[in-house]
């Protein structure tokens, strides 16, 4: 139980020099230690009970992955030599089957952790906690323009979290957002939704989207920028040009960039609106995940995924504090 991640090496790096010290109280460096501490001393004995349980799905899911391959073989057997037609539909209906069953015994375990060792993970920020009940609505998203609205969607929620980190009020949301067609699942978001609340009002409603989703939304208009790579990927509209170029500087490009990374991908959603900063990277991994029935509990790439998902959330938070023009 002694398998320490290595966390935090590649901190996103912020001119401290530049923040006031009554606003130096916590840090990412402080988050990282803090991090470590907490997992060495509190979360690692806790999972021990755990462990068995985790050994005794894999195997049994090992043992069903085995009967899902010899039953597809079997019908498609049966039907050559009935001379009948194979049913690509059954035979996905088997595998699903499979799948459904392993993403529940999973959805279950890890649960159990995370009520246990999620309250004690979220000590590293003090103030932070997390929860299973929905911090970011359905309505209040759809008020952003945040990404493509579908009236038929349905809207679910997994992890949230809910805190403030020197001085801002964060909620970060896990959602799915889809829709039936025809005998398939429409996915148009799913990731994490984060939300961080300013100490000022903004003038209009700033949308940024991955430009495979470029449409104009209401009645916005389409902003261009100076900085040519970023404009290859996404698509700004505003209803306020000028404050629109106000808030989109390099350097929040640049942490705009850094959450992509951490999330591992290429499509992200933000929305400047009212008093709220909402960013949404989009990504088809389970988010915040803690319980990985193949590999041990205590397998240090699930804390460091979980840490760097969090650190750039939080380092976003340090740009906002040096960006004098958003007034945080």
């Amino acid at each position: 139980m002694e398998n320490i991640p290595n966390i935090g090496e590649n901190i996103p790096k912020n001119s401290d020099s530049s923040i006031p010290k009554e606003e130096k109280e916590y840090s990412l460096e402080q988050f990282r230690k803090d991090y470590l501490n907490i997992l060495k001393t509190e979360v690692y004995p806790k999972l021990e009970p755990y462990e068995k349980k985790r050994i005794k799905y894999h195997s049994n899911l090992n043992l069903g992955f085995l009967v899902t391959i010899i039953l597809v073989i079997a019908y498609v057997v049966i039907a050559v030599l009935l001379k009948t037609e194979i049913s690509i539909k059954f035979i996905f209906g088997i595998v699903a089957a499979f799948f459904g069953i392993r993403h529940f015994f999973k959805k279950q375990l890890e649960n159990e952790i995370k009520n246990q060792v999620m309250p004690i993970l979220m000590q590293a920020v003090p103030g932070f906690k997390w929860t299973l009940d929905c911090i970011i609505n359905e309505p209040e998203v759809t008020e952003t323009d945040l990404y493509p609205y579908s009236s038929d969607a349905f809207y679910s929620t997994d992890d949230n979290f809910i805190g403030s980190y020197r001085g801002v009020d964060i909620a970060i949301t896990e959602a799915d957002y889809s829709r039936e067609g025809g005998n398939n699942k429409i996915t148009l978001f799913q990731g994490a939704i984060v939300r961080l609340k300013m100490n000022k009002n903004f003038e209009g409603l700033t949308v940024i989207r991955p430009k495979s989703h470029t449409s104009l939304i209401n009645e916005l208009e389409n902003v261009e920028l100076e900085d040519i790579n970023f404009l290859k990927k996404f698509k700004v509209f505003s209803t306020d040009q000028i404050e629109a170029r106000y808030l989109l500087t390099t350097g929040f490009m640049e942490r705009f960039k850094e959450i992509m990374k951490a999330f591992d991908t290429d499509r992200i959603y933000c929305s400047f609106y009212k008093n709220y900063v909402y960013i949404a990277p989009y990504t088809t991994k389970d988010l915040f995940s803690l319980a990985d029935l193949s590999k041990t509990l205590t397998e240090k790439y699930q804390y460091d995924l979980l840490f760097k998902e969090f650190a750039s959330i939080l380092a976003l938070v340090d740009h906002f504090k040096l960006d004098k023009k958003l007034g945080l």
